[in-house]
C-alpha cells in the first residue's frame, strides 16, 4: 500500500512537472507566433495622427522602415515573464483550488479524501482564478507596459529593448509607473481562460 501510494504521488508530481514544462514551451511558442499581430494591433490602436490606413498598412510600413525585426519589438518581457507567469499559474492556482476544497469540503474524492479539481464546483475554479490573477497582475502589468512602449517606438533611437524600458522607467519614475495599468490587467488575467490550467 505504501509503495503504491509513493508511486501514485510520483506519477502526479511527474505529470505536474510535464504539464508545467509544456505550458512554458507552449507559452513561448504562442508569444513568438502572436507577437507580430500584437504589434500591428498596438500600433493601430495608438495611432492618433493618422499614420496608418489599416492593419495591412501597419505591416507594410513596419516591414519597409524597420524590417521584420520591427514586428518583434518588445518581445523580451513577455518571453522573460512567461516562466514566472506559468509558475504562478500552476502553483498558486493549484494550491488555492485545493485549499478552497479543503475548507468547504466540496468536490472531495471519496477514494483518498482529498479535493479533486474534476469534482469541485465551478465557483471554486473562478475563485482560484481570481486569486491567481491578483498574484500574476504585477508581473503581467510591468511586462505589458514595457512591451507597448517598445512597440510604439518607430525610430531606432531611444530604448534598446523592453528590459531597457523597464530599467529606465523605474529609475526615472519608480515602480508605480512600471506597473501602470494594474487594475485593467487584473481583470484581464483573472477572467481570461489561461487562469485555469488543464481546462
Amino acid at each position: 500500500m505504501c509503495v503504491a501510494s509513493a508511486a501514485e504521488k510520483y506519477h502526479h508530481w511527474s505529470h505536474d512537472v510535464l504539464e508545467f514544462v509544456a505550458g512554458c514551451v507552449g507559452g513561448v511558442a504562442g508569444i513568438g507566433v502572436g507577437h507580430p499581430f500584437d504589434t500591428v494591433k498596438v500600433r493601430l490602436q495608438n495611432d492618433t495622427v493618422g499614420r496608418f490606413k489599416g492593419p495591412i498598412d501597419v505591416l507594410q510600413q513596419t516591414m519597409k522602415k524597420e524590417g521584420a525585426i520591427g514586428l518583434f519589438k518588445g518581445i523580451e518581457t513577455p518571453l522573460i515573464s512567461s516562466v514566472p507567469n506559468q509558475a504562478v499559474l500552476f502553483g498558486v492556482y493549484g494550491v488555492c483550488l485545493r485549499r478552497i476544497g479543503q475548507y468547504t469540503r466540496e468536490g472531495i474524492n471519496p477514494e483518498d479524501g482529498l479535493p479533486s479539481a474534476d469534482l469541485q464546483p465551478i465557483w471554486h475554479h473562478v475563485a482560484a482564478g481570481i486569486f491567481t490573477g491578483a498574484v500574476q497582475t504585477p508581473i503581467q502589468a510591468a511586462s505589458e507596459y514595457a512591451k507597448i512602449l517598445m512597440q510604439n517606438q518607430y525610430e531606432s533611437t531611444g530604448y534598446r529593448n523592453a528590459v531597457d524600458v523597464m530599467r529606465s522607467v523605474y529609475r526615472k519614475h519608480g515602480l508605480r509607473t512600471v506597473c501602470r495599468g494594474t487594475r485593467h490587467t487584473f481583470w484581464k488575467v483573472s477572467i481570461y481562460k489561461e487562469n485555469a490550467p488543464g481546462h
